[in-house]
């Protein structure tokens, strides 16, 4: 084997050799795709909390008594105090806003059953890195060893040459 080849496990089942520019080229294609997966999961975790908090909301309004009132952020840091005229219904966009009316316990299905698809989809992307990350150790264990073994070569060299 070459000084500067290493055998690294990538799947468990197959052997491959690489030399230290094909490993450090795999470990940069593996950070790449580290940091899309964390992208993703981000943008996951960020519709989920969205959400959440609509789910709750519907939840509180639908248990809300006819004089309950609510302060609904316009933005700006600007909020308005309204009153609830109906808790059976809401308003649903659809693309090319269009709105239609749908009963709450139905939406509140309906944004349960997003959830759970996102929190399978989460599940996914964790595993998947996860298992990108097992992927770099390997890597970068395999650039430690040939690190290693390129200072010992060196040092060999050197010895020799002041004999």
């Amino acid at each position: 084997m070459d000084k500067n080849e290493h055998t690294a496990k990538v799947t468990g089942t197959k052997t491959v050799k690489l030399n230290k520019n094909q490993t450090l080229s795999l470990y940069k294609d593996k950070e790449q795709e580290l940091n899309k997966v964390a992208s993703k999961i981000k943008e996951v975790e960020a519709l989920l909390n969205e959400i959440i908090r609509a789910k709750s909301t519907l939840d509180e309004i639908k248990n809300s008594k006819p004089s309950d009132s609510v302060l609904i952020n316009i933005g700006a840091g600007i909020l308005i105090d309204c009153n609830i005229a109906n808790k059976k219904e809401a308003k649903i966009t659809l693309p090319g806003n269009i709105l239609i009316d749908k009963e709450l316990d139905i939406i509140i299905k309906d944004i349960q059953n997003r959830e759970n698809e996102l929190n399978k989809l989460r599940t996914e992307f964790l595993q998947n890195y996860n298992q990108t990350i097992k992927v770099l150790n390997t890597f970068s264990y395999a650039l430690n060893t040939l690190a290693k073994q390129e200072a010992k070569s060196k040092s060999t060299v050197e010895e020799t040459d002041i004999n």
